[in-house]
């Protein structure tokens, strides 16, 4: 039994194929700022390992590979030929933890509790980023309350242990918790300028990557900062875009507009387009793992929130719910089997075969009620006068019970909720994990 990327490995057709990178490219105009002139090159890089959706792939796996890691470099393309290069990362919260959808709009989060085996991926994780980039600044943006309170004291304790029994992660290796909702909650966005604080001694340090016009390298980047929330998303992005935002400053030597605002640079041409641009990026990203656009991204690419930007924000949750729900388990099978993750066997049954209750066999017998209330109020009203009426007592009598029973699928979630949506079935293990401790 072959994969697909064994076959095609085995038969040379990488002779023919074109290497791929799912990513955010993007170019900006040409810019200027005081006397320099420049264009910025954002290329936001998503990893092919451990890939998949929102809700079927999260958290680290026994290679230390993470969810949704994507390297974001902002290339700034100077007009006498210098070239200066920021690099940060983003990924899914370095332990075993898993949160499959069960029609809940906020699914419960699962850990493994595997203590020994948490410290083991996270320190291949960590050695894999420590070769790469150096340095390693975690900073984890979840709320310090309910689940993810108990998250994010998982991932601390772990970076803690891996730091404990290694003395190159301990050197190299620091993590930084900001309640991302509870500091800026309110519209509080100026608090952002207590997370710049706590982590610029390693930002600084770290520094950037300097070409200079003849080719000659004049710096390159010792660290990397690594930002997570939840889901990688709309936090991360705001976040990663006051990083950018800063690098930038620095690469322009415009060291007083260090010392203002985090939120703003006073290059009013400049900001502009630097925030249509990470909203781009937030955007892309957000498209790639969760299915639509970013949350948050009016404040991205304004700086401050608005009420369109809330209506959108309401639209977009309302699409994800339904395609994390509904869509993502099949996007998952895709995944898996495009990446080679699952050997097709023809002594096996087929993983698609139906099994149980399924959404349409739901809306099926919810179609057959609203017959069934046609025919009786049909039947008692002694033919067809008022069958219109008649029809539409049905129709809401039917809509009322599905309301009732849909509400308390999306404040709970239950086995009813687990049989409706759609579950990975190619590798349904890698990110569904219920049998995991709360």
């Amino acid at each position: 039994m072959l994969t697909f990327a064994a076959v095609m490995t085995e038969q040379k057709f990488f002779e023919w194929v074109t290497p791929m990178v799912q990513a955010h490219v993007e170019l900006t105009e040409q810019l200027t700022v005081k006397d320099k002139s420049f264009r910025i090159l954002y290329i936001s890089r998503r990893s092919c390992k451990r890939q998949g959706m929102r809700f079927t792939m999260r958290g680290i796996d026994d290679d230390g590979n993470v969810a949704n890691f994507v390297e974001t470099e902002q290339i700034c393309l100077f007009e006498d030929g210098k070239q200066t290069s920021f690099v940060q990362i983003r990924g899914s919260i370095p332990v075993f933890w898993s949160s499959p959808v069960t029609m809940k709009y906020a699914p419960k989060v699962y850990q493994a509790g595997d203590v020994e085996r948490d410290v083991a991926a996270f320190q291949k994780h960590a050695y894999e980023l420590m070769s790469l980039y150096g340095r390693v600044l975690f900073v984890n943006l979840i709320d310090k309350k309910k689940e993810q309170l108990k998250l994010g004291e998982a991932m601390a304790k772990t970076v803690a242990d891996a730091a404990t029994k290694d003395s190159h992660i301990l050197a190299a290796v620091r993590l930084v918790w900001f309640d991302f909702h509870r500091e800026c909650r309110n519209m509080k966005w100026g608090n952002l300028e207590k997370l710049i604080k706590q982590v610029d001694d390693d930002f600084l340090d770290h520094g950037y990557f300097c070409k200079s016009a003849d080719g000659t390298v004049v710096n390159k980047q010792s660290g990397v900062v690594r930002t997570n929330c939840m889901d990688n998303l709309d936090r991360t992005n705001v976040v990663q875009s006051l990083f950018g935002r800063r690098s930038l400053m620095l690469q322009l030597n415009e060291t007083e507009a260090l010392q203002g605002n985090v939120l703003n640079s006073p290059f009013e041409d400049f900001e502009r387009t630097f925030k249509r641009v990470w909203g781009n990026n937030a955007d892309a990203i957000s498209l790639f793992y969760a299915g639509t656009g970013a949350l948050k991204t009016d404040f991205t690419r304004t700086g401050k929130r608005t009420k369109k930007g809330a209506l959108m924000d309401g639209y977009n949750s309302c699409m994800r719910y339904i395609k994390n729900n509904f869509m993502d388990g099949y996007r998952q099978d895709v995944l898996d089997l495009l990446l080679g993750r699952f050997t097709v066997s023809r002594s096996k049954p087929s993983p698609f075969q139906t099994q149980g209750e399924t959404l349409e066999s739901v809306l099926t017998k919810i179609m057959g009620v609203v017959v069934a209330f046609f025919l009786v109020e049909t039947y008692r009203s002694g033919g067809q006068n008022y069958m219109f009426e008649r029809l539409f007592r049905s129709v809401l009598l039917t809509l009322l019970i599905c309301v009732g029973v849909f509400s308390v699928l999306v404040k709970k979630g239950n086995s009813l909720g687990q049989k409706l949506v759609r579950l990975p079935k190619l590798r349904p293990q890698d990110g569904c994990m219920t049998t995991w401790k709360r």
